[in-house]
């Protein structure tokens, strides 16, 4: 009886502590995701050109412009419907200048989008 007792602590402390992990696991991917996001709309409107991250993961076969543009629609369709706002006006504002950047970067030549920092990535 000792025996069965003990197995099925262990049991249930095994599975208590993969519970435990799956939801330490999945809080971490999250922040990770949602923080991405958020750092990436900063970098845009800070220096109104794409973060160098979305440039590496562009094959270089790919038009690159075409790509960016829907990255940022990405972006832009992320924040229409994220929770993660104090007030609905930080959202508009937040969504308006997006779309400014993107109208901005519709307008602009690939070379101008990059701007001078970012031009090396393409010629190699």
């Amino acid at each position: 009886m000792l025996y069965l007792i003990s197995a099925v602590l262990i049991v249930v402390a095994t599975v208590l502590l993969i519970v435990r992990f799956v939801l330490w696991w999945a809080d971490y991917i999250a922040h990770r995701h949602i923080t991405s996001h958020f750092q990436e709309a900063e970098f845009i409107l800070s220096y109104h050109r794409p973060p160098p991250r979305w440039l590496t993961s562009i094959p270089k076969d790919r038009p690159l412009k075409p790509q960016l543009i829907s990255r940022l629609d990405n972006l832009i369709a992320f924040f229409t419907v994220s929770p993660f706002f104090d007030a609905e006006e930080t959202r508009h504002l937040l969504l308006s200048q997006l779309r400014q950047e993107k109208q901005h970067w519709t307008a602009q030549t690939d070379k101008k989008l990059l701007g001078s920092e970012t031009e090396l990535l393409i010629d190699n």
